[in-house]
């Protein structure tokens, strides 16, 4: 009891000091005003905020040292209890409340990135898609081309390929047959040759390309089909 004694003698000491350099200052302030010719004027009270914060720290500084004296141990250890108890509940808190903002970003984030692959495994999967059909329609030879008996053999059904692809271009030169059918450069010249010997179409060169153009598939039926 006697350090707590001490303590508040202390802390009474101090605010009477910081009281004091308040009275100086508003002393100060009021000799001014006097030598202005300001004397009828109401003083006004000032304070500064540091040492006014200074005066209210004490003030609770020696209030809880009050507190503290009088306290019982038994109720000391309960008041603590109870504020580990409020920090227990504050951390819980924390843990349950919303994310924040930086969290958050990062969450959208991450929403996006995903956004993101699924929309480029979509394309992916579309190109794929894309490329099976075309391979797809490849392979297809139309009627018409199947009731041709002209090509015989068992390069027949690729250079019908090359046939089904003039029949839809007209004419096409030798590197666009390579990169659209899918095949070596001599394949396509060796069907073009077929197809050439069979009346189906030309083969001429330009500027040092070789350019297939279709006949008239009228007339080269007519000539060369048989029944």
């Amino acid at each position: 009891m006697e350090k707590i004694e001490v303590r508040i003698e202390n802390l009474e000491r101090m605010e009477r000091e910081l009281w004091g350099r308040v009275d100086d200052i508003e002393m100060r302030e009021e000799d001014v005003e006097v030598k202005l010719g300001m004397k009828n004027r109401v003083s006004r009270v000032y304070k500064p905020k540091l040492i006014k914060k200074q005066t209210n720290d004490v003030k609770r500084r020696i209030e809880r040292v009050r507190r503290l004296g009088s306290e019982k141990l038994n109720d000391r250890r309960e008041r603590m209890r109870r504020q580990i108890k409020d920090v227990v509940k504050k951390a819980d808190d924390v843990k349950e409340a919303p994310v924040s903002v930086e969290e958050k970003s990062l969450d959208e984030e991450k929403k996006i990135h995903e956004k993101r692959k699924d929309i480029l495994k979509k394309q992916v999967s579309g190109v794929i898609e894309k490329h099976k059909d075309v391979k797809k329609e490849k392979k297809e030879i139309p009627k018409e081309i199947r009731q041709l008996k002209i090509l015989t053999g068992e390069e027949a059904s690729d250079a019908r390929l090359l046939f089904a692809f003039l029949l839809k271009r007209g004419s096409v030169s030798l590197e666009e047959a390579v990169n659209e059918l899918d095949s070596d450069k001599e394949a396509i010249e060796s069907w073009a040759k077929d197809l050439k010997a069979s009346g189906l179409i030309d083969v001429n060169v330009f500027a040092g390309k070789s350019v297939m153009k279709l006949k008239d598939i009228s007339a080269a039926v007519g000539e060369k089909q048989v029944d």
